[in-house]
């Protein structure tokens, strides 16, 4: 895993990458991320390198916590 050093901390999940509302249970779920807006983050990452994420998302309402792990190979252009 790449430490982010809270680099993505409190971002809106529904506005950056993510369908809410996340419903309980085992699911697939399609995420979007763009990390053009991170160049420092790009630079770090080697190319068609095999990486794993965890986000956890937290619902502020209820404290309700979804965490998704992924795994992505990076190509760069």
């Amino acid at each position: 895993m790449v430490p982010l050093f809270g680099l993505l901390n409190n971002l809106n999940g529904c506005n950056n990458g993510f369908t809410c509302p996340v419903q309980p249970g085992n699911q697939r779920l399609r995420v979007y991320l763009d990390f053009t807006k991170y160049p420092d983050v790009l630079n770090w990452l080697n190319n068609n390198t095999s990486y794993q994420m965890q986000a956890t998302l937290t619902d502020k309402s209820t404290g309700n916590k979804v965490v998704i792990t992924d795994q992505a190979r990076i190509f760069k252009p």
